[in-house]
C-alpha cells in the first residue's frame, strides 16, 4: 500500500494581525510542504 506524496507549494504573501496587540503585519511568502494521500491510504482511513 502506498502512503502518498509530499510536494513543495508556494504560499503567497498576505496580511495578518498580532492577536495580542491587534497590530497589522505583513506575512512574507514562503514554501511549505503539502501532503496528498494516495487512494488506497484514504480508503484504509475511511474504513475506521
Amino acid at each position: 500500500m502506498g502512503f502518498g506524496t509530499f510536494r513543495a507549494m508556494k504560499r503567497n504573501a498576505r496580511k495578518g494581525r498580532n492577536p495580542s496587540t491587534g497590530e497589522s503585519l505583513n506575512i512574507p511568502s514562503s514554501t511549505v510542504p503539502k501532503f496528498t494521500p494516495c487512494g488506497a491510504f484514504k480508503e484504509k482511513l475511511s474504513k475506521r
